[in-house]
């Protein structure tokens, strides 16, 4: 009894986080199609609150292109070399998104690399 019991649970939060996944695919891909970059930055500083700024900090680039390239509307992403000297300093993703009737889009999504946290940069 007990073992069934640990299987539907272990199905139900698997249909949870499916669920939820698939709710934030959707959100996402419609906020970066529409340029919503009020929506973009719930979604974003979401992702970037997980990150720890202490690790190493090309690791953290990698690991929000590889989180990017996740989403079935973004072909590929690129981590713009360098940053941009401000303060706080800015770090550049282009995102090549493509719409649905599969037209490629550039967008910049710029990140601002705060001393405790990392923060999307709507401008």
């Amino acid at each position: 009894m007990k073992f069934l019991f640990f299987i539907s649970t272990t199905l139900l939060v698997l249909t949870l986080q499916t669920s939820t996944q698939c709710a934030m695919e959707k959100q996402f891909c419609a906020a970066i199609l529409k340029n919503d970059k009020a929506a973009l930055k719930i979604i974003l500083d979401k992702k970037f609150d997980t990150i720890d700024i202490k690790d190493n900090q090309m690791e953290n680039f990698e690991s929000i292109k590889n989180w990017l390239e996740e989403f079935n509307c973004v072909s590929s992403v690129e981590i713009v070399p360098g940053m941009i000297r401000t303060k706080p300093p800015i770090k550049v993703f282009d995102v090549y998104v493509k719409s649905p009737d599969d037209v490629i889009k550039v967008v910049q999504i710029k990140l601002q690399v705060l001393p405790d946290k990392l923060s999307y940069n709507p401008k």
